[in-house]
């Protein structure tokens, strides 16, 4: 397993790779600090939590209106001139979400100030999966940089999501929000600079650029994106569910405990499938990984209590982070080069419309039953997962077969 680790040394180490890397998970922050912070601002400044669910959801759709636009301009432009304008959108946009609710603007005002900061919402992962996949090209070396970004997507939210809270607490949320897009603009702009490791803009280096509807969606998205939206469904009906059964429980800080439990399985799952995974094909990835999400997913009926939920969600964590890195690979064996970052803005697109879908499926079954009562949305999750797979094994017999397949 050590030797297999040194994937990621091969990788981060020439050329200076880890400093794109690790400005990408400072990218990820904007992200991050909006998903938690525009409902803090929002309750802190008038207790009301529905507007607040309004205004994140709001933030949410934006940007999955908004991230795959950034991503085809970056495709079609080429990503330094598009960060540039998007570090101005970041600031510019939480700037007026802040202004309208500190100065207590109508309430429809809040709404779509928290859309227009969504609509500002880059996608640094997909950003910097495009310049992995234009720097490396043995397959091995791809997947364990696929692994590594999905990682980073991973530890983004299990570091940063407490430390916007934390900051929320101590300076108050207004300045905890503006912050994480300072951050975030931060690393967009240092990846800006970063040129030599920028994919080349269509039209150049020899390759056409994508236009028409693939352009916007690129071939070998739709089938793995069965997969992601049964991940997310994982991932909304875990968060939903661990609040409800920790307050049930009247331990409520246990929560944090749970969410990190299953980030801590996914980010350790993914990093060793890049680690060995790269001598697989991406049909024997997606084959393992969607199994092990099936038969893991329904030991969550049998669970009643935060411990063995955290452990239980740790472990099914492993099948969803494999899952999650296999069905990129899958995303990258298929997408056209002149569309990678648009290809690699639609994944996390579909996790969050899943996550969406889970936690208000997840929110009414709890209501109506109890905190246990969503173990059932997982399931549901896992067979997508499964049906996400067989999916991109037909499209990937048919390239075998020579036919033209639309996905």
């Amino acid at each position: 397993m050590s030797s297999g680790f040194k994937a990621y040394s091969a990788i981060l180490i020439p050329d200076g790779a880890w400093r794109f890397s690790l400005a990408g998970w400072f990218g990820r922050l904007y992200r991050v600090g909006t998903s938690v912070g525009v409902i803090m601002l929002i309750v802190d400044a008038t207790g009301d939590y529905a507007l607040a669910g309004v205004a994140a959801g709001a933030t949410v759709v934006a940007s999955a209106v908004g991230a795959p636009l950034w991503s085809i301009a970056a495709d079609r432009f080429g990503q330094a001139r598009v960060m540039a304008i998007g570090i101005v959108a970041i600031l510019s946009g939480i700037s007026l979400l802040i202004g309208v609710v500190t100065l207590d603007a109508p309430r429809w005002t809040w709404i779509v100030a928290a859309a227009i900061a969504g609509l500002a919402i880059l996608d640094a992962g997909a950003m910097v999966r495009a310049r992995w996949l234009h720097k490396v090209h043995d397959d091995p070396s791809r997947q364990s940089a696929l692994a590594l970004e999905s990682a980073s997507d991973e530890l983004a939210f299990l570091i940063g999501l407490p430390v916007v809270a934390l900051a929320a607490g101590i300076v108050g949320p207004a300045i905890a929000l503006f912050g994480s897009a300072v951050l975030s603009s931060a690393g967009f702009a240092v990846l800006a600079l970063l040129r030599s490791s920028t994919p080349p803009v269509g039209g150049h280096d020899g390759l056409e650029p994508v236009r028409g509807i693939a352009a916007w969606l690129p071939r070998g998205v739709l089938a793995p994106m069965i997969a992601f939206v049964g991940i997310g469904l994982m991932f909304g009906t875990m968060n939903v569910s661990g609040v409800a059964i920790s307050e049930a429980a009247g331990k409520p800080e246990l929560a944090g405990l749970i969410i990190a439990s299953f980030s801590l399985g996914a980010v350790g799952a993914g990093l060793v499938l890049g680690a060995i995974g790269g001598r697989w094909s991406v049909g024997f990835r997606m084959a393992t990984a969607a199994i092990a999400f099936a038969v893991t997913a329904p030991a969550l009926v049998f669970v009643r209590d935060p411990i063995g939920f955290a452990i239980t969600v740790a472990i099914i964590g492993i099948g969803a982070g494999s899952l999650l890195v296999a069905s990129f690979s899958a995303v990258e064996a298929r997408a056209p080069r002149m569309a990678m970052t648009v290809a690699m803005a639609w994944p996390p697109v579909a996790v969050s419309l899943g996550s969406s879908l889970g936690a208000a499926v997840a929110g009414v079954a709890i209501d109506q039953s109890g905190p246990f009562a969503g173990w059932w949305i997982p399931v549901v999750g896992a067979g997508l997962g499964l049906v996400g797979w067989a999916a991109v094994t037909a499209t990937l017999r048919a390239d075998a077969k020579g036919y033209a397949v639309r996905d």
